[in-house]
């Protein structure tokens, strides 16, 4: 029986990406709720749903760049854990304010700011995962299981909302 190749870490790279696309779109399908909720304007959502987008586009680099110097696995870690707090912390910060309504500023700048945070910290997780698979598959598998970590991706993006 031939020994199939396969990327040790593989899975929890894949349920990474799943979930932390689902979570980043999740987002995107009750904010407009939550803002008109807590008395923003529909800007206001935009706003926060685009400096998410813009971080995680500017940051993707860096992180691909930081994951070559101090390792795969340590960026991957470091990232996910940050990205997983900051997202706690917005829960909790919606779940306060939809109670008790805080000032507009205060509700945009958490927004907004909570949500720059997101895609700050989830922007490693695209180019590391990626760098991980290309230095652990074999050259012929490369693409196979990049193409499963692209299609989490894409799942993500579906189940989310």
């Amino acid at each position: 029986m031939h020994a199939r190749p396969v990327v040790p870490g593989l899975p929890a790279l894949v349920l990474a990406a799943l979930i932390g696309t689902m979570a980043m779109m999740s987002f995107v399908a009750v904010i407009g709720p939550v803002v008109r909720l807590l008395g923003l304007s529909e800007w206001h959502a935009g706003l926060s749903v685009t400096a998410a987008g813009v971080l995680w586009m500017l940051a993707a680099r860096p992180w691909g760049q930081l994951s070559d110097r101090i390792g795969r696995k340590r960026v991957l870690v470091l990232a996910m854990s940050a990205y997983t707090l900051v997202y706690i912390a917005l829960a909790v910060f919606i779940d306060v304010a939809l109670q008790t309504i805080p000032p507009v500023l205060v509700s945009v700048l958490v927004l907004v700011g909570a949500r720059g945070l997101v895609g700050l910290f989830y922007a490693a997780v695209p180019p590391t995962a990626a760098a991980l698979i290309a230095d652990q598959a074999p050259p012929g598998q490369r693409t196979k299981f990049l193409a499963r970590l692209g299609s989490a991706n894409a799942l993500g993006m579906v189940l989310g909302p």
